[in-house]
């Protein structure tokens, strides 16, 4: 920092990140976006995003986007988003990943979301704890396998497995 060349570790972001906003330290905000320009991975983007605010969040949501898939399957914070974070990542339109794989992200979140709450992880607590994000999922465009699984789940409502079926024949 006094140097006005910083230069940012991997356990060290964090911590940079929050110091640089806390202080407004411009030269260490500017270390930390370089570093995340170079060090992000599917296993740290969404605990940058979270940590993150302004550019350092832009870019982690843009890599997000662009590694939606790996990120759903392999970041361990990816449970850990909240759900505003959680429909603005569902609802893009750039998103890398195949809506069933999203959807079983959304199911996995909903469960440590009721572990965080406290809540009974039963289906109808996990429907209601996922239903704000799950209507970002777009369900009219997966296939009929896809379409079963969802069904399977016993997340969504009979009216709403009906529609998606009469949608399904009649498309």
């Amino acid at each position: 920092i006094y140097t006005d060349r910083p230069e940012i570790q991997a356990g060290q972001l964090l911590g940079a990140m929050n110091a640089a906003a806390k202080y407004q330290v411009s030269t260490l905000r500017l270390a930390c976006i370089r570093y995340l320009q170079a060090g992000l991975t599917p296993q740290n983007a969404c605990e940058l995003y979270l940590a993150g605010s302004g550019q350092e969040r832009l870019l982690a949501f843009k890599f997000i986007e662009e590694f939606a898939e790996d990120i759903v399957n392999k970041d361990p914070f990816f449970c850990q988003l909240r759900e505003s974070d959680l429909i603005s990542i569902a609802s893009s339109n750039h998103l890398t990943i195949s809506e069933i794989e999203l959807f079983r992200g959304l199911l996995r979140w909903g469960v440590a979301e009721c572990r965080r709450k406290g809540l009974v992880e039963d289906i109808v607590t996990l429907a209601r704890v996922t239903y704000n994000v799950m209507t970002h999922v777009r369900f009219p465009i997966m296939n009929t396998d896809d379409l079963f699984e969802v069904h399977r789940s016993g997340i969504l409502t009979q009216e709403e497995q009906i529609g998606l079926y009469a949608h399904s024949v009649l498309s």
